[in-house]
């Protein structure tokens, strides 16, 4: 019988015990271990342990967990719900309880990293810590961390050349506070990613865990009190607010424009938010840009960025990074505007797990850990005209079904969207009515007139959020009446990623988008007067503001929510079907775009426009970036 209360703790310990050269339960044992599982077939060379006559013990599992409302979805090795073990432990029953994972003796006096993924997903708090043999808490964690996967990394340094590791979770009065864990890994050396200690950094005694890079034109420099430069540059560091502090900075002088400075960090790799911080200060007569970017293997991403004279003082940059599942950098860039008036100084980083308390500039990511956003497997060819899409090549596409009352009867109407995570779509406010019965949300699909069934996912909306400025209307008297023309909706359950059904990205805040970009609109629209039945896609350029709010075409009548995309020639558009279908974007060279340069973002959602295909009127899209738009998306999806 499951039971509820507000009193309880669950936690999670791992404790080092240290033991002598004799043999235990006099068992020989090989001085080389290997304490990596990840629970595919059963618990590796850890000991599922109970305490005396408990019958609690760590169970395998895949998918959901028996309680509702705790417990991980999947597994972390494949993300996926229909195959892929963890271990965990069920607290639906066994209450006041606990149970251990123990290792085989370990004989060595190296030091290890011992990492794993965990899951503390409940309403109730949790405690997850872990413990030396002389009782030293060297990690601890607390509170409810929601359903994701996180890791964990401990650094064993034992003196003794013989010890062992029992990994116990502990539960309390609640069923909410089932623990998971998955992905154990035990490697010789200390943990390269230990928390953020050597980043935070006030650059009184060096630059701490940053490196000033070779390849830059030049470096940074530490310096204390006023720069060598008249009317740029601080007269004092942060931290002390005094002549004798230190800072870094960008000297402009004896430099050309666009030369920069490249700050880089150490490697990191994290599944939780955080938290990015640091002061500048940009005062000149020709400030450059100061800007801070995630670099992979493959790809770089901007987060911030500011651009000319920010007055006389120092200004804090508050940046939320969201869960990066594979090896990145920070980097912190400083670019040198037209003349020597453009110094640029950084002080006080700072950086901590958790969001932001205010954030100036912040990404949403859609990307978690795998697969990764806006990735097409299919080429796509440019066809200018509209044509038939390969199969699958725009995985984020959504086909929407909405079932609403009107004159006492049941009518449907159908739109498009685009997934942007496991969770949440995005569509046009217009696609739906003020009290709809069911929205029925189809993705994978390609043909609608076969089943598709094994690429096909259907979803049902559990929520709707529309934008605050729109106000619906059952017909549109005015291009006005599409401001803010966007909506959320959350899905009743978590799409599983595949090649078939993939997220497209978000942009950032300060991008932009125009006539430079690679941009295609797809959907299942009118063609000739009939509804298609198989998705079609077509290039079209982003035309600029100015000229598609001209008296030849929209006469002012478009917002700063806004944007047009097609033909003034008008032989291809959008038509009715395609309302709430995505806009894709990618880069071309000398595009005004950050982010991943190999994939597709989302630049607008079809609103509206005159017809189809008209002449001198291009359709129009919900922008994305359009502020009172963005910021709206990221408080909806970061507070539902």
């Amino acid at each position: 019988m499951l039971r509820h209360s507000p009193h309880f703790y669950t936690e999670l310990t791992i404790l080092i015990f240290v033991f002598g050269w004799t043999l235990i339960d006099g068992r020989v044992v090989s001085t080389e271990v290997d304490l990596s599982c990840n629970f595919e077939r059963n618990f590796c060379q850890w000991e599922n342990g109970r305490y005396s006559d408990s019958k609690f013990a760590w169970i395998r599992n895949k998918g959901e967990t028996i309680a509702p409302k705790t417990g991980p979805s999947y597994d972390h090795t494949y993300q996926n719900p229909y195959y892929g073990y963890y271990a965990y432990l069920e607290t639906s029953s066994q209450l006041h309880d606990n149970a251990t994972l123990k290792s085989p003796i370990i004989r060595s006096s190296d030091s290890h990293c011992l990492r794993f993924w965990y899951n503390m997903n409940g309403a109730d708090a949790s405690r997850l810590q872990v413990v030396s043999s002389t009782s030293e808490i060297l990690w601890s964690k607390k509170g409810n961390h929601s359903n994701i996967w996180l890791l964990a990394e401990v650094d064993i340094s034992s003196r003794a050349q013989e010890y062992k590791i029992s990994i116990t979770g502990f539960t309390g009065d609640s069923y909410e506070a089932n623990i998971a864990i998955d992905d154990m890994t035990w490697e010789k050396g200390m943990c390269k990613n230990t928390e953020f200690k050597n980043l935070k950094c006030d650059f009184e005694s060096g630059y701490c865990g940053w490196t000033n890079v070779g390849f830059d034109s030049f470096d940074w420099t530490r310096k204390s009190g006023s720069t060598s430069s008249k009317y740029t540059g601080p007269n004092y560091d942060h931290t002390m607010r005094t002549s004798y502090g230190n800072y870094a900075y960008m000297e402009a002088s004896n430099r050309h424009i666009g030369e920069k400075v490249v700050l880089v960090s150490r490697v990191l790799n994290n599944e939780r938010p955080m938290c990015f911080s640091f002061w500048y200060h940009m005062c000149g007569r020709s400030v450059g840009n100061l800007i801070v970017k995630i670099v992979t293997k493959t790809s770089t991403e901007v987060l911030w960025a500011k651009k000319g004279s920010q007055g006389q003082k120092w200004k804090e940059a508050k940046i939320k990074i969201m869960s990066i599942p594979q090896d990145y950098q920070i980097y912190i860039v400083a670019i040198r505007g037209n003349t020597w008036s453009s110094d640029i100084a950084i002080d006080d980083i700072d950086i901590n797990e958790g969001t932001c308390g205010a954030e100036q500039i912040q990404s949403i990511r859609s990307i978690r850990n795998y697969p990764r956003c806006g990735i097409t497997k299919s080429r796509i060819p440019r066809i200018i005209g509209g044509n038939t899409a390969s199969p699958h090549s725009v995985p984020w596409q959504a086909l929407l079904k909405v079932y609403y009352v009107s004159g006492g009867k049941v009518h449907t109407t159908s739109c498009g969207g685009s997934l942007i995570n496991e969770n949440w779509v995005i569509t046009a406010s217009h696609c739906i009515p003020n009290k709809p019965i069911r929205v029925k949300i189809d993705l994978g699909r390609h043909n609608l007139l076969t089943k598709e069934s094994y690429t096909k996912q259907i979803r049902i909306a559990k929520s709707i959020f529309r934008h605050p400025m729109y106000q619906y209307k059952n017909s549109i008297s005015s291009m006005k009446d599409l401001d803010g023309d966007i909506a959320l909706i959350k899905l009743n359950a978590s799409v599983n990623i595949n090649n078939f059904v993939r997220p497209i990205c978000l942009p950032t805040a300060n991008d932009t988008f125009n006539e430079l970009n690679s941009c295609k609109v797809s959907g299942w629209g009118m063609t000739a007067g009939q509804p298609r039945h198989i998705l079609r896609y077509a290039h079209v350029p982003i035309v600029n503001r100015n000229f598609c709010n001209s008296t030849y075409s929209y006469n002012g009548r478009l917002t700063f929510n806004m944007l047009c995309a097609g033909y003034m020639q008008g032989y291809t558009s959008t038509c009715y079907g395609d309302s709430g279908s995505p806009l894709s974007c990618r880069h071309r060279p000398g595009a005004v775009l950050s982010g991943y340069s190999d994939r597709w973002y989302l630049a607008g959602v079809v609103s509206g426009g005159v017809g189809c295909a008209p002449k001198y009127y291009p359709t129009v899209y919900a922008s994305v970036t359009a502020a009172p738009i963005y910021r709206w998306l990221s408080k909806t999806l970061e507070n539902s």
